[in-house]
């Protein structure tokens, strides 16, 4: 049995090995830069006003010019996330068959900043959607807390640069995490105990005492790396669950109340949000998604949350 759960306790390390490696550097840069951010500025980071609802700029004209500008080209509104504190800016993202591009913007403004992935070629002459007002670098810095690098090694350390199927590989990998951690504890949990505890045996050769220290790490991290594999799972997995959950209800409500069709043209961005905060007058709407995602193709999706 020992030699059955060192087999897997090998495989399943050597597959997580390398995406752990990744992970661990872009969790350090993330942490790190967020740190020189939250330090270099001078406001109360744990209790952000809310966005002033009197003087928030209509998200659907936007929506409409931007469409405008793309008019011939194969895009769509994927979801628009909402801002709630002062602080934050609204996105626009925007499917292009297998492209993702996304736009920042500004609240109070309506100023438009290139935030993910490239827009159709030949919107116009230097690429940006004509009537629109693009915020400078220098704007455009306030609008977010990372940097380009930054925001490069958190979409890296979320989903590989694969999308939706990295963020699927992301969760298998903190399956076998999970896996390689415990058969570790059942196989060198005894073994420690044995030994003074953390010892290294000295004078010997590298590869043993590379070992003994590769087994006080694993046991000395052993709830951490429980809690990272845990987590990780349910943050990349949980999705796809709670998806195809939701996919099932609202297949269900069409059996129940006769075929949904699909409205032509989609009601605007402005109408959603009513009806959700109709629904929700006491919650922040922070997110809606478009039909044609995980979801499904017919349905509009709303989240909202109590405290932002």
């Amino acid at each position: 049995m020992n030699r059955k759960l060192y087999a897997i306790h090998k495989w399943t390390g050597l597959i997580v090995g390398i995406n752990l490696l990744i992970l661990s550097v872009t969790a350090v840069y993330i942490l790190a830069e967020r740190m020189i951010v939250e330090s270099t500025h001078d406001h109360d980071h744990h209790g952000h006003p809310l966005i002033d609802e009197s003087r928030r700029v209509p998200m659907q004209p936007i929506i409409e010019k931007l469409m405008a500008r793309f008019e011939g080209f194969p895009v769509k509104v994927s979801g628009v996330n909402y801002a709630v504190i002062e602080e934050g800016a609204n996105t626009i993202a925007f499917t292009q068959e297998e492209e993702y591009f996304r736009f920042h913007v500004h609240p109070y403004t309506g100023v438009l900043s290139p935030d993910y992935g490239t827009p159709p070629a030949g919107t116009t002459e230097n690429g940006q959607p004509d009537g629109l007002v693009f915020a400078t670098a220098a704007e455009h810095e306030t609008l977010e807390d990372l940097s380009p690098l930054g925001l490069w090694m958190l979409e890296l350390h979320a989903n590989l640069f694969l999308g939706t199927l990295g963020t699927l590989l992301v969760g298998i990998v903190g399956l076998f995490f999970f896996v390689s951690t415990v058969t570790g504890l059942i196989i060198y949990g005894p073994f420690m105990k044995a030994l003074a505890f953390g010892a290294v045996r000295k004078g010997a050769k590298l590869r043993f005492a590379l070992a003994d220290a590769h087994k006080l790490v694993g046991i000395t991290s052993l709830v951490f790396n429980l809690f990272i594999a845990a987590t990780g799972v349910g943050i990349t997995l949980g999705v796809f669950a709670v998806q195809y959950y939701l996919l099932l209800e609202l297949r269900d409500f069409e059996a129940a109340a006769g075929e949904v069709v699909i409205a032509d043209p989609l009601p605007d961005f402005d109408t959603v949000f009513a009806a959700g905060k109709a629904v929700l007058p006491n919650d922040h709407i922070y997110n809606i998604t478009y039909p044609g995602g995980i979801q499904g193709d017919k349905s509009f999706v709303v989240y909202a949350q109590p405290d932002p």
